[in-house]
């Protein structure tokens, strides 16, 4: 069990519980402000992987973790919408390097899901767009060696794809974590499958190409350049714009149904 109280925060955060009952431990953060109580049980029901593996290229950013072959790594993607609009992925790094056991550490990586000239590689299906004021974000689990795993938060308006890295699983955390009001900090949105369930990718290079492309993202990362902090400032800019653009054009809808109602 996770909770996490703040105090003139604009946002608060909870971190749920799951029926697994370990030992807690109560961690009290003082910041100014605010003053953070969290108690952390975090546990998974998460198969352990169990048999040896062979290891892709190692990445040295990856710090201990050893990242499997892609033609191991059969495992779905589980995809989720973030809203950074009540809590921003900074928060969430912050909350994850004091609290979260199992962090290691946060890297980034270019857009391995765009082209040279910034389109999408893979179609996206009407009405899959990420909404205004959420990021699109991916949970690859057992993607390391001895059970590690990563969170990719695709940054879409800067080409960038900013990951953080655990030594455990967190499906606790992606499950339970609520922000103001009760609103999920994951909001679970999609299964990416490695290959046609028709038959077994294992020990191919082959299957689906998104799958992939986050992998190679990862196998990727690098140490950040810019802080976080200023890349999510002019992602809210882009934000701003974005709502402006789709106002205007709900207006002008409007505007236009209403003149052929009133021209018939």
């Amino acid at each position: 069990m996770t909770k996490l109280c703040t105090g003139p925060f604009t946002s608060t955060a909870r971190l749920g519980t799951h029926k697994a009952t370990p030992p807690l431990n109560k961690i009290t953060l003082k910041t100014e402000p605010p003053i953070i109580t969290l108690l952390i049980n975090i546990s998974s029901s998460r198969p352990i992987n169990s048999q040896v593996q062979s290891m892709a290229p190692q990445n040295r950013h990856h710090n201990l973790l050893r990242q499997i072959e892609y033609r191991s790594f059969v495992k779905t993607i589980e995809i989720y919408h973030f809203p950074h609009h009540l809590f921003s992925v900074s928060q969430f790094e912050a909350l994850c390097n004091t609290t979260v056991p199992g962090f290691v550490r946060r890297l980034e990586s270019t857009d391995t899901l765009c082209n040279y000239n910034g389109s999408e590689k893979n179609l996206v299906p009407d009405g899959d767009d990420v909404p205004i004021g959420f990021t699109e974000e991916t949970y690859l689990w057992n993607v390391f060696r001895d059970q590690g795993s990563a969170l990719g938060f695709r940054l879409l308006d800067e080409d960038r794809i900013e990951w953080v890295l655990f030594d455990a699983l967190i499906d606790d955390v992606l499950s339970n974590a609520t922000v103001d009001n009760g609103v999920p900090m994951f909001d679970h949105v999609a299964v990416l499958e490695c290959g046609d369930s028709s038959r077994s990718w294992k020990g191919t290079v082959m299957g689906n190409l998104e799958h992939r492309d986050w992998y190679r993202g990862l196998a990727a990362a690098e140490r950040p350049i810019l802080p976080l902090g200023r890349v999510e400032a002019n992602r809210a800019a882009h934000d701003r714009i974005k709502t402006h653009r789709a106002q205007a054009a709900q207006a002008a809808q409007k505007a236009d149904a209403n003149s052929r109602e009133s021209s018939e």
